[in-house]
Formats: C-alpha cells, structure tokens, sequence
C-alpha cells in the first residue's frame, strides 16, 4: 500500500519513473490514479522529436496492456476522463 501510495504521489508531482518496475506494479495492482500522468507522457513522447519509434511504441504497447488490466467499467471512466481532460486543455 505505500508503494502505491508513493506511486501516486510522484505522478501527480510530476517526476514518476516509468521504469520496468513502475509499469509491471501500476499494471498488475490496477493503480488507475495514474492515468492521466501515464496519457500526458504517452503525448509528450510522441510529441518529442528526439523519441524514437521504438520508443514509442514500447510506451503504446505497456499503456494497452495497463489499460487492459483495468475492470471493464473503469477503463471506460478512465477513457471517457483522459479525452475530456485532453480536450478542456487543448
């Protein structure tokens, strides 16, 4: 629980380490908190030229299988949440 807990804090502060770790804690531990900080970095790495394909889909391919792991009824929440944050901020 305070892995999860510190998890949460450091997204929502800005400075999480999407590392091997973080991805197989967040995805198997359901912590859907993160969500938002997970799309905005899916974005960012899209956006930053500098990123290589590969890159970016190793991101793509950890989020579907985040999103995957998700109950049924939360991925929509979640979705439906991220297009309405993506669009109040665009």
């Amino acid at each position: 629980m305070r892995k999860k807990k510190a998890i949460i804090e450091k997204a929502k502060a800005g400075n999480l380490t999407l590392d091997d770790e973080t991805w197989c804690f967040i995805t198997s531990n359901q912590v859907n908190e993160v969500f938002l900080y997970l799309l905005k970095k899916f974005s960012e790495s899209l956006e930053y030229a500098g990123t290589s394909s590969e890159t970016s889909n190793k991101f793509y391919k950890l989020l579907v299988s985040y999103v995957d792991a998700l109950p049924e009824n939360k991925k929509i929440d979640l979705l439906y949440t991220g297009i309405k944050e993506e669009v109040m901020n665009n």
